[in-house]
């Protein structure tokens, strides 16, 4: 089996969705993405989405010109081969934006188990037949609009809720998560994610309050450069 065709789609939400706006400010209609097609000579097809950031035709070009024609002809099962290929002819993730291997990643994933005749998480290895489901917050104008939207999420049968504060303002983004855990009670799931917002001091700081308050995760609080960080955190 042996992947004959990409197909690499630029993507936009329709602005009238949304308004106009930035991600730090909750808006999202800049916010672009890539729908990635990719079939076999054996008659195989799989479509999934990729991160396109703010231009999906500059990352969906990026990605037509370098994975494209460096997939073309592999056989889709050889996921680890690729992966190390592309990783050492990429200069170590140097050139393309890192996450532009995603999709193509999970596509080979796809196409594996479509050829083994199981659906993928089956192939993966299954654990159980259904899984719960958690709301996810955008960024919010003020914290009382977390616990407004947590509330909703819980009646309406979620099963955990998460928070993405706009990381301007420590002492607001942990003002929102406690009005959160107030409002939904103490036995409700609550994760965080300030996506790559803090230093270390800031990190260890909100997650010792995020444990006072019984939140289950915490997501992504480093800065994503900031190595020597990551390193004390681990």
């Amino acid at each position: 089996m042996k992947i004959s065709d990409i197909e690499v789609r630029c993507c936009r939400r329709l602005p009238e969705a949304f308004d106009a706006g930035a991600f730090r400010t909750g808006d999202f209609s800049a916010f672009q993405f890539l729908a990635v097609t990719m079939k076999t000579d054996e008659g195989l097809s799989a479509t999934t989405f990729g991160f396109a950031g703010r231009s999906a035709e500059g990352a969906g070009k990026l990605i037509a010109d370098t994975l494209r024609p460096f997939m073309l002809g592999r056989d889709p099962r050889d996921r680890e081969k690729a992966w190390h290929e592309f990783r050492t002819a990429d200069r170590w993730w140097g050139h393309l934006p890192i996450y532009g291997y995603g999709p193509f990643d999970t596509l080979q994933w796809l196409l594996s188990a479509e050829a083994a005749g199981q659906p993928l998480y089956k192939y993966l290895g299954a654990y159980r037949e259904d899984v719960p489901v958690y709301g996810s917050s955008m960024i919010l104008s003020k914290p009382e609009d977390y616990a407004k939207e947590a509330l909703r999420a819980k009646a309406e049968g979620l099963k955990a809720y998460k928070l993405h504060t706009p990381g301007k303002d420590l002492e607001e983004d942990l003002e929102a998560h406690r009005l959160v855990r107030e409002a939904v009670g103490p036995d409700f799931t609550l994760m965080s994610d300030p996506v790559s917002t803090f230093n270390l001091e800031q990190a260890i700081r909100f997650g010792r309050a995020l444990e006072a308050l019984g939140y289950y995760w915490y997501e992504e609080p480093l800065y994503d450069e900031d190595v020597h960080a990551l390193r004390e955190l681990t």
